[in-house]
């Protein structure tokens, strides 16, 4: 599975490549919370006391989302959760046994991104396993409608909510 966001400014089109395992690493520990080592920052709704899980299709909303809204750049960044779209999910620290640590609180997306050269792109991508045809084609496609446009390419390697720093 990929996930493919576009943005397109001018004569400048930025896509953003989400293998799985990056996706997955997120849902999986940060929104389901599995597998928690120590502190763990994680996506949560004001269900419950500050300690709802929200959908995984939510969360790769705000995701998708928080990319569309920022400039993005190469190397580990943080970028702050729109809040004005997603007021209802927070972010709250549990310990590894899945009890909260203090208060939810509005929170970033530290974002790993890599820029990769399109003659590189597929040697890149196998480091996450093999691409189905239905990606392929996908990625295909994608680069052709945008043959006009001067192309950045990234590619996410980590992703995970953390406290903002003020």
């Amino acid at each position: 599975m990929l996930l493919v966001i576009k943005k397109v400014r001018g004569k400048q089109a930025t896509l953003v490549l989400i293998p799985r395992i990056p996706l997955y690493d997120l849902l999986e520990r940060h929104v389901e919370r599995k597998d928690l080592v120590g502190e763990t920052t994680c996506l949560v709704t004001k269900k419950n006391n500050d300690t709802g899980i929200p959908s995984n299709n939510r969360a790769v909303k705000l995701l998708i989302e928080t990319l569309y809204a920022m400039k993005l750049g190469q190397g580990e960044r943080r970028y702050p959760i729109p809040k004005h779209l997603f007021g209802e999910i927070l972010c709250r620290s549990f310990n590894r046994f899945g009890f909260p640590l203090g208060d939810a609180f509005e929170g970033d997306f530290v974002i790993n991104l890599n820029k990769v050269e399109r003659q590189n792109l597929w040697q890149e991508l196998s480091r996450y396993g093999n691409l189905n045809m239905f990606d392929k084609m996908k990625l295909k496609n994608t680069f052709k409608k945008l043959e006009n446009y001067d192309v950045i390419v990234y590619l996410m390697h980590h992703v995970h909510p953390a406290k903002p720093i003020f």
